[in-house]
């Protein structure tokens, strides 16, 4: 775990408390083992992977358990179709994202790069 980020703080205008959390890697891996194993799996996994692999998060190999759900998580990623991501995510994201994520070729590069991403993790 490190400290969160002092701008989070000011942007938030939070009172500097100190919070713990995960690292990106950490993070990361705890997602990818969700997607793998959920009993409904749910487009906000396969998103928050591609957030974690854009900050850096698959720089790393992942722990062991992680590892082992892998397969899993490339499969399950690519069961989310563009419609389960609008009904349970679009309309979450702020509005300049919604207009953005609202095509379904951005979903469909969203789990491509994922998967890819996943994929390389195998390594």
């Amino acid at each position: 775990m490190e400290s969160v980020d002092a701008g989070i703080v000011r942007t938030y205008r939070l009172y500097p408390v100190i919070v713990q959390h995960y690292t990106v890697y950490a993070a990361l891996a705890q997602k990818v083992s969700a997607l793998a194993l959920r009993e409904q799996v749910q487009s906000r996994d396969v998103f928050d992977l591609k957030l974690l692999m854009d900050a850096g998060g698959a720089e790393r190999p992942l722990p062991v358990k992680a590892a082992e759900n892998l397969n899993a998580a490339i499969e399950n990623a690519l069961a989310v179709d563009y419609d389960a991501f609008a009904g349970q995510l679009l309309a979450y994201l702020e509005p300049e994202y919604q207009e953005h994520y609202g095509r379904r070729e951005a979903w469909n590069e969203i789990q491509e790069q994922v998967v890819n991403g996943l994929e390389a993790l195998r390594q």
